[in-house]
């Protein structure tokens, strides 16, 4: 048989249906792609010198003050397999390493449920789901070359430190409403290995949350509440018991306010519970308390957290080079011990956001990190840390 005088009467079929307006789920042709991507190119400073046992100076400095660098260069690929399955691969090419980011298949099971499977982040912490394509400042936390005790300092550090957000494997079910609703309200509930991004899993136990969202002004003002419950690795003798774990939890609520049109946008997050006796961040914490823990008794060491971070954009008359301005400012305050408040530290970021399109921007941070008297980052306790930063950004 020649397959030209097949393929020709299939043509012209196709042909006649478009010109006859035939529905479009006959028209249809599963599979079907899409690709994106992202770069972003970072400079960044920093004060924090190497140190010698006394605290001084070294006289040998081992941290670099500078540095040119590829923050993100990201191509995501998604694809439409049916009418009800959809799926997500996304992966960062920095530093000569490969990092596999979302990696997850997506499949409806009706109108208002979908079910999620692979890699993708835990629902918990706003700044930390939304895209680095649309936030406001260079670094969600506080990202400083030489900084000591980092996981301890920002909220996005801690959270992320401690299991609570980011990167997971696992799966996950949402309930939302109908798409057109007047007030949007999503509910997603997951169970993930706890162990972080791609990585194999430990033991048995599982990390499980889940995350409310409600928008009661469509487009504009958005809500959120959270939860979460994060397995803790046992070590028995320097092997990893694969049957016990402890547990860490935490509790979140967050909003976000604007469209990232014009105008004022902010987004803010409060997260607070308690590490668990095995918590990852745990021994860090212990070793910072004025008095030792007595031997034999366990910590569970609570903690609180905020941040939020707000910029204005000015649209500017069309000039072919500009086309907005936006001054940002980010306040943070964690806690990681309730019971040491000399180890708490504040992130105060003023900045500016210089876009040549709504896909082209450049900003301008300088952070400034106060610790406690009992927190050294890197310049001696109690002492503050600054950095410069400057990103320019792009997606497609």
């Amino acid at each position: 048989m020649n397959l030209r005088n097949v393929r020709i009467p299939r043509l012209l079929c196709a042909a006649a249906a478009l010109a006859l307006g035939a529905p479009a789920t006959l028209l249809a042709q599963y599979p079907t792609g899409s690709l994106h991507g992202r770069l972003q190119g970072e400079f960044r400073t920093s004060d924090i010198h190497t140190q010698n046992a006394d605290g001084t100076d070294a006289a040998l400095n081992q941290v670099v003050g500078n540095e040119f660098f590829i923050r993100r260069a990201y191509l995501e690929f998604g694809a439409q397999l049916a009418s009800n399955i959809t799926g997500k691969l996304e992966v960062n090419f920095t530093r000569r390493t490969v990092n596999l980011e979302d990696a997850y298949v997506d499949v409806g099971l009706g109108r208002f449920l979908s079910w999620r499977v692979g890699q993708e982040k835990k629902p918990m912490e706003r700044q930390e789901l939304n895209s680095s394509n649309s936030y406001l400042t260079v670094e969600r936390g506080a990202q400083i070359n030489g900084l000591k005790n980092p996981n301890l300092v920002s909220q996005n550090n801690f959270l992320v430190a401690a299991g609570f957000a980011s990167h997971d494997v696992g799966t996950s079910l949402e309930l939302h409403g109908a798409a057109d609703a007047r007030i949007p309200v999503s509910l997603r509930l997951g169970v993930w290995n706890g162990a972080g991004k791609d990585v194999s899993e430990v033991n048995d136990a599982k990390t499980f949350g889940g995350r409310l969202v409600v928008s009661p002004i469509r487009n504009r003002l958005s809500l959120g509440a959270s939860f979460m419950s994060h397995d803790d690795p046992i070590t028995v003798g320097g092997k990893l018991a694969v049957d016990s774990a402890g547990r860490s939890t935490a509790f979140g609520v967050d909003g976000e306010w604007g469209n990232l049109d014009r105008g004022l946008h902010v987004m803010a997050d409060a997260a607070f519970g308690r590490e668990g006796r095995v918590g990852a961040l745990t021994p860090a914490i212990a070793g910072l308390r004025p008095v030792p823990v007595p031997a034999g008794s366990t910590l569970e060491p609570r903690f609180t957290t905020f941040h939020v971070v707000g910029e204005y954009r000015f649209l500017l008359p069309e000039n072919g080079y500009l086309w907005a301005v936006g001054p940002v400012f980010r306040f943070d305050r964690t806690n990681p011990d309730t019971r040491n408040t000399e180890i708490s530290s504040t992130l105060l970021t003023p900045g500016l956001n210089v876009y040549f399109s709504p896909r082209t921007w450049l900003m301008f941070n300088y952070d400034v990190v106060s610790p406690g008297d009992g927190l050294d980052l890197g310049r001696g306790a109690g002492e503050s840390v600054h950095s410069f930063k400057s990103m320019l950004r792009i997606w497609f």
